[in-house]
């Protein structure tokens, strides 16, 4: 008997609706997680980088934190850092299947670099 999840009718939802979710936020990096409310990320793939040891922030760069100026150490996967940190400030996490982005996020609030050393 053919129902509507053989017929593909569901994977066709659902790759629908993480299209409309990824058009929804705003692409690129998160710059400060605390402000992120939903955090996009691939289903595969990893994103090698830095964070701080002092304030935790994620960084692509090796060297002096971008926010607090601790010295950064090596992580594997910056995406695994952003995700734990952004369920850490109660934000939510998806993940979405052949995502056309390395990353997004729909910001609970605006970031400003008041206070960053950027």
């Amino acid at each position: 008997m053919r129902t509507w999840r053989s017929s593909g009718a569901c994977a066709r939802r659902v790759a629908r609706s993480e299209r409309e979710l990824a058009e929804e936020v705003v692409a690129g990096p998160p710059g400060r997680l605390a402000a992120v409310g939903r955090l996009l990320v691939p289903d595969e793939g990893m994103i090698p980088g830095f964070a701080c040891d002092r304030c935790r922030a994620p960084s692509a760069d090796r060297g002096e934190c971008p926010d607090c100026g601790a010295t950064t150490r090596p992580v594997p996967d910056l995406l695994e850092e952003m995700v734990q940190r952004t369920l850490d400030d109660d934000g939510q996490v998806t993940v979405v299947r052949d995502a056309p982005f390395s990353v997004a996020a729909k910001l609970r609030f605006p970031v400003t670099t008041e206070g960053s050393r950027r």
